[in-house]
């Protein structure tokens, strides 16, 4: 119960990821922690939906021959989905054809900073914290 709420929520912060053009970021965690959990958990019921969604995200990373090869790996599982899995595998499919005649936006990129930040100002990525507390402690 608790390795399938896992990837669940991973698969929510993959979204987030891409809606927010870091499909990077988003590769990134689905290589490191869901595709491994779901695959060390032997979790077959989320398999493919975790495999079709890691295509997508190669796709929108422009690695569309890699994309339709998972795609087509998981063609031989569709006629075993439930029709409501059968579809979203279908609108995946045609998501990741979109993709690739028309690209996505780029891959967002941390900001530069302009200037050099003072400890108590407001920090420049929008939290409302002061430097020091966000993005000055990575520094």
């Amino acid at each position: 119960m608790r390795s399938t709420s896992y990837v669940r929520v991973g698969q929510d912060y993959v979204d987030e990821f891409v809606a927010r053009h870091d499909y990077i970021g988003a590769r990134d965690l689905l290589e490191r922690n869901v595709l491994p959990t779901v695959i060390k958990q032997k979790m077959v019921s989320r398999i493919v939906p975790v495999r079709s969604q890691y295509a997508v995200v190669l796709a929108y990373c422009g690695d569309h021959e890699t994309a339709a090869a998972e795609m087509e790996k998981l063609a031989y599982y569709e006629s075993g989905l439930s029709p409501d899995g059968q579809h979203r595998l279908r609108e995946q499919r045609r998501l990741i054809a979109r993709i690739r005649k028309n690209p996505p936006p780029p891959q967002w990129r941390f900001p530069v900073l302009p200037r050099k930040m003072g400890r108590n100002e407001r920090c420049y990525c929008g939290s409302g914290k002061k430097f020091k507390r966000c993005h000055g402690m990575r520094a």
